[in-house]
């Protein structure tokens, strides 16, 4: 469904991260590569950096500029990932079925919280 919505050309997806609280009781990551599986009906790759977060992540954008000459594709492979090690989730066909059944219902729900804004004062 989210992947119709954003158009992605892309067969998977990488996960990006913020898990680590999961390597602070040594347990495998969490469900939520597998949610991400749900929402996008694509396999996700999550790599060992995952849990490095976000702030992580901005510096590796920030590194970015400096390589401006490569697509961000291509830096974030030769540069950032190269020998990372990862895993890929794939999606469950039931559990994608069950999702666009969810978001279905959560689209049709948005103009009933449009009326609510509109009509319920914020303000005293």
């Amino acid at each position: 469904m989210a992947r119709h919505i954003f158009a992605s050309p892309t067969d998977h997806f990488p996960d990006s991260g913020g898990w680590a609280i999961c390597q602070l009781w040594d347990m495998p990551l969490f469900p939520l590569p597998n949610h991400h599986c749900t929402a996008f009906n694509a396999p996700i790759k999550v790599m060992s950096t995952a849990v490095e977060g976000g702030a992580w992540g901005m510096a590796v954008l920030a590194d970015y500029l400096g390589h401006a000459d490569q697509t961000l594709a291509d830096y974030l492979d030769a540069n950032v990932f190269a020998g990372v090690q990862s895993t890929t989730e794939q999606p469950d066909p039931a559990d994608v079925k069950g999702f666009r059944t969810f978001f279905d219902r959560f689209t049709k729900g948005l103009p009933i919280e449009q009326a609510a804004v509109k009509t319920i004062p914020l303000q005293g």
